[in-house]
């Protein structure tokens, strides 16, 4: 297989042991608010004039760069507590892009957020730096929730 055709592919998961999967879901739900629990992203909004296209960003960074990205929603499954989206536009290296996130349960409580994506190789980046990034990035979505929900309930 020749390096053009290459597609890195994997499947990044957390738990959240004191949340119960429809908590999760909740707040993972909305395709649009994704700033809200990804500590990375300044800001995650819809984009005027679409109904399924967001824009979301960075706070920049100590060169003044901001990273952007354009995601479009995919499918959208709350039965299944999941959504898929794929990446339209960026300043980040991006080509063919697509990915799943899901809140699953867990057999012996609690819940976890799965993110499992497929990609072209992104300029720059090796595959283990991009999946020990994108595990940061599930991992402090995670944290977000705990927060947000900790703040709303007050206990758990």
């Amino acid at each position: 297989m020749d390096e053009k055709s290459e597609k890195w592919q994997g499947l990044i998961s957390t738990k959240l042991n004191s949340i119960q999967p429809d908590e999760a879901w909740s707040t993972l739900g909305d395709f649009f608010n994704l700033h809200k629990f990804l500590p990375s992203l300044a800001t995650c909004h819809k984009v005027e004039g679409s109904d399924n296209v967001r824009y979301c960003a960075s706070e920049p960074d100590q060169t003044g760069t901001v990273y952007w990205v354009k995601e479009k929603l995919v499918e959208f499954n709350p039965i299944k507590r999941s959504y898929s989206y794929e990446i339209i536009e960026s300043n980040m290296g991006f080509g063919s892009y697509l990915a799943e996130l899901r809140v699953v349960e867990c057999d012996d409580g609690g819940c976890k957020i799965e993110l499992g994506f497929e990609c072209e190789p992104i300029l720059g980046w090796t595959r283990s730096g991009f999946v020990e990034y994108m595990e940061g990035g599930v991992k402090g979505m995670a944290k977000g929730v705990e927060d947000a929900l900790c703040a709303n309930d007050g206990n758990l």
